[in-house]
């Protein structure tokens, strides 16, 4: 498989550069040739054009941003490759939902390329602005948008590239604290002042609208993580040309859902309903945020969100970074009773009869999986 690797090195504390330093000492790796370069910010698509048009595969490494700029370029070609996330931002929504997050995660590098040969092609719905701003995850008008767009405003705040990797994700974690802290305290009391409303076009041809209050949130989701790991419903699809709209009226239950679905993971609001357009009006100065980006509304006043396109992205199987943790805790017993034998002389019978019953135990749930 060809593969192109579209990096971001600021990503992860300067992580991406790391990467970028292993893959270009190792051009062919589980099968694959790859190709390593960094993103140009200034022409990604122009980039993308001239690297991507004979690629199998474009690995996007990067956070939410980046994956959404380079998803939107891919939108656009004419027949664009199928693409996979190595997620190094701050959400990785897109990642964790698709379950590259858990690879990289429990992994690696490693267990990232030999995951892409593992993996199957799906589609993966493009949603936007016509001839604006376009998402893979989800957009967000009100108190959400507003946290993003004041984080835009002081990220320069923000060690640069000689900062140590800890430094700068400790001084992003606090940025985003900050943000939030100043953005909800200004959210407090209700003024109830309106900022336009949305349109949303249902199914048999009914629609609905919504006035935005200020301390509303309104969230449009084609995927089930939000906010960075934030879990929202599971029986949402993110190729049947509709997004979930989740409502949450005031600032308490959207700070209520933020909380619940960060901790332990098992709080999953259901949508308010679900939609296959967003009719913008009236909405001069409401704050939008796509994928965690701010962004204004095209023509400063009307405009509408709507499904762009569709494009391939690769999925990889759900379990198989449960199958890797096995695996390397089969390896570890392993060595470490090889060690024992080696030190106490008489266990060596021990150790092999550990092994073979922890390989027993993998042909055995493998044959079960086969089965199902």
């Amino acid at each position: 498989m060809d593969c192109l690797f579209l990096i971001n090195p600021m990503s992860g504390g300067m992580e991406g550069r790391r990467i970028s330093d292993i893959l270009s000492r190792e051009t062919l790796t589980h099968g694959a040739s790859i190709n390593a370069v960094f993103i140009n910010p200034g022409n990604p698509l122009g980039q993308l054009k001239s690297l991507a048009s004979d690629k199998e595969l474009v690995v996007i490494a990067g956070g939410d941003g980046t994956v959404s700029c380079i998803a939107s370029c891919l939108s656009t070609l004419e027949t664009p490759p199928p693409f996979a996330v190595l997620p190094l931002g701050t959400g990785n929504d897109l990642a964790r939902s698709t379950g590259w997050f858990n690879i990289w995660k429990n992994g690696g590098l490693e267990g990232f390329l030999n995951a892409i040969r593992l993996s199957r092609t799906e589609s993966l719905d493009i949603w936007g602005f016509d001839n604006g701003p376009r998402f893979t995850c989800y957009a967000g008008v009100g108190l959400d948008a507003e946290i993003i767009s004041f984080i835009d405003r002081h990220r320069s705040a923000i060690p640069g590239a000689g900062a140590l990797p800890c430094v700068r994700r400790f001084m992003l974690r606090m940025l985003y604290i900050a943000a939030a802290a100043r953005c909800t305290a200004g959210h407090l009391p209700d003024s109830g002042q309106r900022q336009g409303e949305i349109t949303f076009s249902l199914k048999n041809q009914q629609v609905k609208t919504i006035k935005c209050r200020r301390n509303e949130v309104v969230v449009m989701a084609s995927v089930d993580s939000y906010g960075g790991g934030g879990r929202l419903w599971a029986g949402m699809r993110r190729d049947d040309g509709k997004f979930e709209v989740y409502i949450f009226p005031a600032l308490a239950s959207f700070l209520k859902f933020i909380i619940q679905s960060h901790i332990g993971g098992r709080f999953r609001p259901r949508p308010s309903f679900q939609a296959d357009s967003a009719r913008f009006s009236r909405a001069a100065g409401s704050p939008v945020q796509m994928d965690g980006e701010a962004c204004g509304i095209p023509g400063g006043k009307e405009a509408e969100i709507s499904l762009q396109r569709a494009i391939p992205i690769l999925i990889p199987p759900a379990d198989l970074a449960a199958r890797d943790r096995v695996r390397i805790t089969a390896e570890k017993i392993t060595e470490v009773n090889a060690e024992v034998s080696r030190v106490v002389p008489g266990t060596a019978s021990a150790s092999k009869t550990a092994a073979r019953r922890t390989n027993h135990g993998n042909s055995r749930k493998e044959g079960i999986s086969a089965r199902r």
